[in-house]
Order: C-alpha cells, then sequence, then structure tokens
C-alpha cells in the first residue's frame, strides 16, 4: 500500500476512533445530567426526602451492619464465581477471586456504563489463563447467573404473596413479567448449553474468513462445559441468594434509620429483588435516580411507601458507593501478585 494511501487510512482510523470516545463522552455526560434531573425532580416533587442522609448518619450501628452485610455479599459473588472458574480448570482460589470481586466493584461504581468492573477481572485473569474465552465466559455466566436468581426469587415471592401482586392490575403485570423472563432465561440458557457443540462447529468454520470469530467458539467451548457439569450451575444458583438476602437484610437495616421500621419484611422481600435488577439497567451512572423512580413506584404499589423506599434505596447507594472505595486497597494490596500466572488445571 502506498505510503500515502497509508497514512491517509490511519489519519481516518483516528478521526473515527476519537469521534467515538467524544460520543462516548457525551453519551455519559447526557446520562449524568439525566440522573440529576430524576433526583432533581423527585425531591421537588417530594418522593425524596435529602434530609433521609442525615438521620441515617445518627444511626451508625445500622450504617456499619450495612457496610457488613455488603461485604458478605460481594463474598458470596466471588465464592460462585470461583465455582465457576473451577469448572473451567482455572485455579485462582476463594481470596483471589474475593480481591477481583472488590477491585471490579470500585471500577464498575466509577467507570462509564459500569461495565469497569468486568473489563478489569478480564484484564487480571484472561491475561494469566491460556484460554481467555473461558474466563469471559465465566464472567458472562457470573452475571447471568446473579440476574437469574434475582428474577426467581423474586417471582418465588410473588407467588408466596400472590393475594398482594394481583390486587393491583399494574403489580400484577410487572410480576408476571418477571416470572415469564426468569422462566425464558432459564429455557435459553438451558438451549445454549445443550447446543454449545454445534454453535462451536458453526463459528470455527466461520473463523476460517473472519477470525474475532474464533474467539467466540472458545467461549462456545466453555459454555459445552457448564453443560457436562450441571452441578456447577446448580451449586452458583445456590450461592447467588447469599447476595441477595444480604442486600435485603441491609434495607430493613436501612428503612429502620429513618423511622419505617414498621415496613414488613414480606413487603421488602417483594420489593428489593425487582427494584434491584431494574436499577441494575444502564441508563444513569451507578443507578443514580432509575434506583429511586424504581423502589418509589414498586414500594407505593406494594404497601403504599414510595417516599420510604426512594429514601433506603438513597442511602443503601451511598454506602455502597463508600464501601466500594475500599476496592482501591484490594488493588494496591493484590496487585503484584495478580500478575502471577494462572494455574489451569485438568476441569
Amino acid at each position: 500500500m502506498p505510503a500515502s494511501y497509508r497514512n491517509r487510512l490511519l489519519r481516518t482510523i483516528t478521526l473515527v476512533v476519537g469521534d467515538s470516545v467524544v460520543r462516548m463522552r457525551w453519551k455519559e455526560a447526557l446520562k449524568g445530567l439525566l440522573a440529576v434531573a430524576v433526583v432533581f425532580w423527585l425531591v421537588r416533587s417530594g418522593k425524596l426526602d435529602p434530609g433521609s442522609l442525615h438521620r441515617a448518619l445518627r444511626n451508625p450501628s445500622a450504617i456499619l451492619g450495612a457496610v457488613v452485610l455488603i461485604y458478605l455479599g460481594m463474598a458470596g459473588m466471588a465464592w460462585r464465581w470461583n465455582v465457576l472458574l473451577k469448572a473451567q480448570g482455572i485455579a485462582l482460589g476463594f481470596a483471589a477471586c474475593f480481591s477481583l470481586t472488590m477491585i471490579g466493584m470500585v471500577f464498575g461504581t466509577f467507570t462509564p456504563g459500569g461495565a469497569g468492573g468486568d473489563l478489569a477481572r478480564i484484564y487480571y485473569v484472561g491475561e494469566r489463563a491460556e484460554t481467555k474465552g473461558k474466563v469471559v465466559l465465566s464472567i458472562i455466566m457470573d452475571r447471568l447467573l446473579g440476574l437469574l436468581s434475582l428474577l426467581l426469587l423474586a417471582s418465588i415471592v410473588a407467588a408466596w404473596n400472590y393475594r398482594t401482586v394481583i390486587r393491583d392490575p399494574k403489580l400484577a403485570l410487572l410480576y408476571g413479567f418477571v416470572v415469564t423472563s426468569a422462566i425464558s432465561g432459564l429455557i435459553l440458557l438451558a438451549a445454549a448449553m445443550g447446543a454449545s457443540a454445534a454453535i462451536s462447529r458453526c463459528l470455527r468454520r466461520m473463523a476460517t474468513r473472519f477470525r474475532f470469530l474464533g474467539w467466540a467458539a472458545s467461549c462456545a467451548d466453555a459454555l459445552g462445559v457448564y453443560s457436562k457439569t450441571p452441578s456447577t450451575l446448580f451449586l452458583a444458583l445456590l450461592l447467588s441468594p447469599i447476595a441477595h438476602l444480604a442486600t435485603c437484610a441491609i434495607f430493613v437495616l436501612l428503612f429502620r434509620t429513618n423511622g419505617a421500621a414498621d415496613v414488613s419484611l414480606k413487603d421488602l422481600a417483594l420489593t428489593v429483588p425487582v427494584a434491584l435488577a431494574a436499577s441494575a439497567i444502564p441508563i444513569t451512572p451507578a443507578g443514580i435516580g432509575v434506583g429511586q423512580v424504581a423502589f418509589f413506584t414498586i414500594l407505593q404499589l406494594v404497601a403504599g411507601r414510595g417516599r420510604d423506599g426512594s429514601n433506603a434505596f438513597t442511602i443503601y447507594q451511598c454506602v455502597y458507593i463508600a464501601v466500594s472505595l475500599t476496592g482501591l486497597i484490594f488493588y494496591f494490596a493484590q496487585k503484584k501478585r495478580l500478575t502471577a500466572p494462572v494455574v489451569e488445571c485438568v476441569a
């Protein structure tokens, strides 16, 4: 290729990449403005009380309890990921998985789009493992099983409290969607695992023309490992409620900090899983604004206590962000150890 054409191509690529970065920054800036606008609207409409944060600080024992429970939830997530990695023959260990989960927590909270946590885990483990596809697939499965378990927990609680659900058409429609999503997710996951070998063969044939599909084929191969060891997925699903139940317990404490101790555990169990799933939608940074609207709407439908819900979620976000900052301690403490090669064993 002549030098003039090569230089022109490089300038074009630089221009496109530069424009993409600018567009991404504008996108995140708009998300931030949307979050501020939603919170401002909630405060002006009386759906959110900024004074709830000040009242929460007057109850340090509840805040400390919330901190401990967040760490317990992170430990449950790390244990689940370690189980998924072991099935792929990657011996990372619980301690390293917990460190990486905490590092992912800080990156996920303070990076645009919230995907920084998963990218950090892929970077640290993928660069040390022979097959990066295994690592990527384990993280995808970790996320997927976490979401599925959240939907399944909400479905079980909805079935347990079906009288509360069916009394309001909007609530019935919401939980009908949740139950349908949980069942559909399980069916699609089972179908994907069953067809993993065929998908891998197809991708490898196409990889002769499109090299990037070879990486996708390795992910399909890794998915086939889980179809051969269903006990791994079953154990991972059993571990998932540890984090979810810990979060429900956090909200029990946070409701009490604002004098809302009379909100029943049944109503919280019905509200928290679905509202957390809604707040995870990447519309605004860290779910700011979206989570408040979700908790207000659902708890208002369930128990007529929407304002208590938005206040409690705001306190939860502040505590969660504070805990996520401790991920920097794990980052600097484990930086040298996490650069050592990963031992891959026979699954």
